[in-house]
């Protein structure tokens, strides 16, 4: 994508992609490296612990990238903004690149799973979108990734039938739940009450504690 649109050649569908898909590729690569560098260092017990070995640093310079690369609470607000400047022609745009893509994968049960989660969310977008707060972006932006991922397993798998591991690495992807923000719309429906409820929470009680002193 960012060849096309450094070329000039790129189509309005690719750029609203762009727009959209830039800051959850933040979010998660940067999420996703410092808890595998964690459990990298994890894995080496008291040698993963000492510099010589590499890995502090390497779990140093992960910790960093979410907060060089924009914090994870800045980047949800920003996939947040791009639905909302562009009336919702970013998310029309990935419902339907993924679909055309899918369309191409073969009818497995991963890519029967990937078309049933991608309808939901897309109705969840249609339905839903304008009850999601600033609080539930996060889970928002997730469930971006993870459907986009799912999507390019299917499409590396496909493309590769003759590579096993590929289908079992999609397989094990379709198993977990691609769609958070509409978990957390089913267990917490009132999103106003669970906002004030986190309030109350943390800022009330820590204000309370300022006053007696």
């Amino acid at each position: 994508m960012i060849g096309l649109i450094e070329a000039g050649s790129a189509t309005d569908t690719t750029k609203l992609l762009m727009r959209l898909l830039t800051p959850v590729a933040k979010i998660y690569t940067a999420k996703v490296a410092m808890s595998v560098m964690s459990e990298g260092l994890e894995c080496m017990g008291g040698q993963g612990y000492i510099e010589d070995t590499g890995l502090p640093s390497m779990l140093r310079d992960a910790q960093v990238l979410p907060i060089w690369e924009g914090t994870t609470n800045v980047l949800s607000l920003d996939v947040l903004r791009a639905i909302q400047k562009t009336d919702g022609e970013v998310i029309n745009a990935f419902v339907s690149y993924c679909h055309n893509t899918l369309g191409d994968c073969g009818d497995s049960v991963p890519v029967r799973k990937l078309v049933s989660d991608l309808d939901k969310f897309a109705s969840y977008m249609r339905s839903e979108f304008q009850y999601t707060s600033d609080r539930s972006a996060r889970e928002l932006a997730f469930t971006i990734a993870n459907i986009y991922i799912g999507v390019l397993f299917a499409k590396l798998s496909s493309s590769n039938p003759g590579e096993p591991i590929l289908f079992t690495s999609l397989q094990r992807w379709c198993n977990r739940d691609l769609l958070p923000i509409i978990t957390v719309l089913k267990n917490e429906p009132d999103i106003k009450t669970a906002t004030q409820e986190d309030w109350e929470m943390t800022m009330k009680s820590y204000g309370e504690k300022i006053d007696q002193n």
